[in-house]
């Protein structure tokens, strides 16, 4: 009920207002009043003020109508999908375009070489036609503007201003398109010739076209991209997750097998105790790469800078797989400078790094061949350097040096 009743109220706020309209310009032009004096007479001729009174109360009822009603389904019409910038910009164009037509000079061509009849045919379809059309425009773009308001649907319809903001003015593509769109508006409003103008208007719908495809393939790539990142985060989230649970009951192995070194046990139980304590020590140092992978992956990684000895990390490194270099037969021809090499770092992740060049030289190299490994720095450079041979052969190319 509350919807009709708007509604009617809109309607008759819309003829209030063209007929307070129509008065209003019969009193500010002299031609306008003298035609429409042959049609109406003495009719539709009000005082100004109180013409522009029923006018401003009738717009103000128009709009206050249009904000109480609803939309009559929830369907999104397609020309409220339409850019508010070209529905405004064909509103004023029809506009100018009917002012243009009631002019004087234009005006005299339709009823000046007429007969009497057609005179006053003419006159009167002019007179009533033209102004109504002229109301109607500017009353089209007023009640769309009221309702997208409304609807919450006004800047999503914005298109040149969604374009702006991804590419802004001062940016080349964003500057150019602004010097097209600048340049058909120019041409518009300054044409010589009305196909110009036309044309003109049809390259702005055009434009305004190509930019609301180029805004939308940008909103569908940022959604790909956001909904890339989230799955990236949930599958570093759940690893975490995972290396955390596991983490506690590696831990309590860890402490039993702690617990079974301090026992008086036999050759053979204690060689399988001092394996578990390998394996779990070694797979303690797998979740913590993966935790620690998972957290480079989301940019939640912390690093804890500190001067370091270099070379002295390198032979604590180079010591702990002594026993892994004698299984697999391998010598060991480490050079490390007497002068210690300082360097800002975070040592844990810097000796992981290290730990796992060792750990895959000793898994890889040729048994019964030497490792090289080369430290050296200056006071702003540190150098590591390993080299060996590898078991397996290697099947370079060109391309893959490229």
């Amino acid at each position: 009920m509350k919807n009709i009743i708007a509604r009617i109220f809109m309607v008759l706020s819309f003829w209030g207002g063209f007929f307070a309209s129509f008065s209003v310009v019969r009193a500010n032009s002299i031609a306008f009043d003298w035609y429409a004096g042959h049609v109406y007479g003495s009719r539709l001729r009000w005082p100004i003020y109180l013409s522009l009174v029923a006018f401003i109360f009738c717009t103000i009822v128009f709009v206050l109508s249009i904000w109480m009603s609803k939309p009559l389904t929830n369907r999104t019409w397609l020309y409220r999908r339409v850019d508010y910038f070209c529905i405004l910009l064909t509103c004023m164009f029809a506009c100018a375009a009917i002012f243009f037509t009631m002019h004087p000079r234009i005006f005299n061509v339709f009823v000046g070489s007429s007969g009497l009849f057609s005179w006053i045919v003419t006159t009167q379809l002019l007179i009533i036609i033209l102004p109504f059309l002229t109301y109607l425009f500017a009353f089209i773009a007023l009640g769309e503007l009221v309702a997208r308001i409304r609807d919450k649907q006004l800047m999503s319809s914005l298109y040149w201003v969604q374009f702006f903001k991804k590419f802004p003015v001062w940016s080349g593509f964003g500057f150019t398109m602004l010097v097209f769109v600048l340049s058909q508006c120019i041409l518009l409003i300054a044409g010589f010739f009305t196909i110009a103008r036309i044309f003109s208007l049809l390259a702005i719908y055009l434009l305004t076209y190509v930019i609301y495809r180029i805004t939308n393939l940008s909103k569908q790539f940022e959604l790909a991209n956001q909904e890339k990142i989230a799955a990236e985060r949930f599958k570093s989230e759940l690893i975490t997750n995972v290396s955390h649970d596991i983490k506690t009951p590696l831990t309590s192995i860890i402490n039993y097998v702690d617990l079974l070194k301090h026992e008086p046990l036999t050759s053979p139980s204690l060689d399988y105790v001092q394996v578990l304590e390998r394996k779990s020590t070694r797979l303690k140092v797998l979740i913590d790469d993966l935790m620690d992978a998972a957290k480079a992956g989301t940019g939640n990684i912390t690093i804890n800078t500190e001067r370091i000895n270099f070379t002295e990390l390198v032979g604590q490194i180079a010591g702990e797989f002594e026993d892994d270099f004698t299984e697999k037969q391998l010598s060991l021809v480490l050079k490390i400078p007497a002068a210690p090499v300082l360097m800002h770092t975070d040592p844990r992740h810097l000796y992981r790094i290290i730990e796992n060049l060792f750990s895959n030289a000793a898994k890889y190299a040729m048994p019964g061949t030497r490792v090289f490994v080369d430290v050296n720095g200056d006071a702003h450079n540190a150098f590591f350097v390993m080299k060996n041979t590898s078991e397996n052969h290697l099947d370079l190319t060109d391309t893959d040096f490229t």
